[in-house]
């Protein structure tokens, strides 16, 4: 399955370095661009993007983790966890880092998905209450006060004092979590050894506050803002909203939830200049229901759309088919080219025969459902699609896989194996005259030098920066 995300990839590669204005207002019958007036266009944009989002306006910040990082890392501080009944026991860091960690990995790429993670991921953020107090750090050890409305961590940083706070308010909300794993245990019956695999399972209540505030300061001077806010009914609906403010940066971003849709919409600032925006919907059943995705995830949804923006180029995907049914056929060809699977190490030359799933029959296969399912289109504000973007199974003498073979002390993998083949190759194609091109080589570094020579002297000023983009 993990290639189905190969395809939500190549939008995204597109979507961070391209925009346009077509000059034409929102008139569609405005000249098309030919493609390589595009490429001019997109470079131009590239680097309009990459100055707007320039890692200086997160210095101050980005230190100040660093800083945080650094002092709770190298000097211990002793916790009393009071017997914590959670299946992670809490220490005051916890939910501090569990925030700016992927505020810090916002402010490294510009990318403010990493932000989901403090929404949805960490029950650390939502437990900041259990863990109120104050600890400052004088030099050479944390002192501890008492604190019955916030966790603050108070230390120096480039000789201005740095406060790191959260705070949580409003209706609490409880949960249950249910906490599974397995290990091993061996014993002797009968004089025979027997080694049997032991399953456990534990249940725990989470308590969720309604708000979660967080705030970093240098010397009174407000660097971070963040605020996260829910409501929860259980099996029924989920809401969250995120709101954080930093260095010019502006971000907002909701998620709603019931048993029949979700909706996650996005907008990301720049200096008062819109900069991303994203609206994802999903429809399905039983959306809500814990039970639904550990037991029946692959039957729960039907259809999902998404547009997203950069500046002035809009990105539109949307499920052309009913998305469980997609994932049958998609585990079907997946399982067709399990079975047809050898590993004949005479068979399997360099160059010569392949494996079923370098075959181009299996890739057009392959590429089709993707198509059929998935339609993707890139757009100017205002204006109709110029291009769509597919995959299309294409030839190269590049396929590798690592063969193993069997001895009589086990399995053991040997060199990875060189082949020519198919495999699915991103392709983007223009309406204007149906030139198509590999998405690689329609943005490769030599096409796009300047916008990466920008990149790469951003990179020097702030270790890497916007590599997502380029990956």
């Amino acid at each position: 399955m993990k290639k189905t995300l190969f395809i939500v990839t190549m939008a995204a590669g597109i979507l961070a370095v391209s925009c346009d204005s077509l000059g034409g207002g929102k008139n569609d019958d405005a000249t098309p661009l030919t493609p390589e007036e595009n490429r001019a266009k997109l470079e131009e944009i590239g680097l309009e993007a990459i100055n707007m989002a320039s890692p200086d306006k997160q210095a101050d910040l980005l230190q100040v983790i660093d800083k945080f990082a650094e002092y709770v890392g190298e000097y211990n501080l002793e916790f009393d966890y009071n017997d914590d009944p959670s299946y992670r026991k809490l220490s005051p860091v916890m939910p501090v880092d569990a925030l700016l960690k992927p505020v810090q990995a916002f402010c490294k790429t510009g990318n403010p998905y990493n932000l989901t993670k403090a929404v949805t991921e960490d029950s650390y953020v939502y437990e900041a209450g259990r863990a109120y107090g104050i600890y400052e750090f004088t030099g050479k050890e944390w002192k501890y006060e008492d604190s019955a409305d916030r966790l603050s961590f108070i230390f120096p940083c480039g000789g201005q004092e740095a406060v790191a706070t959260v705070m949580c308010s409003g209706q609490e909300y409880q949960y249950e979590y249910q906490y599974e794993w397995s290990d091993w245990k061996g014993y002797y019956e009968g004089g025979e050894f027997i080694y049997e695999e032991v399953e456990h399972r534990e249940v725990y209540d989470i308590t969720v506050p309604a708000k979660v505030r967080a705030t970093v300061t240098l010397d009174g001077r407000t660097l971070l803002d963040v605020e996260i806010n829910g409501s929860y009914e259980e099996g029924s609906a989920v809401s969250q909203t995120l709101s954080l403010t930093a260095g010019g940066y502006d971000v907002d971003m909701t998620l709603d939830i019931d048993n029949s849709s979700i909706s996650q919409k996005l907008a990301f600032n720049i200096d008062g200049t819109s900069f991303i925006t994203s609206d994802v919907t999903a429809k399905g059943t039983g959306l809500c229901s814990v039970e639904s995705y550990e037991n029946n995830i692959e039957e729960m949804f039907s259809s999902a759309e998404v547009t997203a923006t950069l500046l002035d180029l809009e990105i539109h995907a949307v499920s052309g088919s009913n998305i469980s049914t997609f994932i049958d056929e998609l585990q079907a060809l997946e399982e067709e080219a399990d079975n047809n699977w050898t590993d004949d190490r005479e068979i399997l030359e360099p160059y010569t025969n392949m494996p079923y799933w370098g075959s181009e029959k299996y890739n057009q296969e392959y590429c089709a459902l993707i198509n059929d399912a998935i339609a993707i289109t890139a757009a100017y504000s205002g204006h109709k699609p110029f291009a769509d973007l597919k995959l299309k199974a294409m030839f190269t003498d590049n396929l590798h896989f690592s063969d193993w073979y069997y001895t009589e002390w086990g399995y053991y993998t040997t060199q990875w194996r060189t082949f020519s083949g198919y495999e699915p190759t991103a392709i983007i194609k223009f309406r204007n005259d149906g030139a198509e091109f590999d998405i690689t080589d329609y943005f490769s570094e030599e096409q796009f030098s300047t916008v990466i020579d920008a990149s790469e002297t951003l990179s020097e000023r702030y270790e890497n920066y916007m590599r997502y983009i380029f990956s």
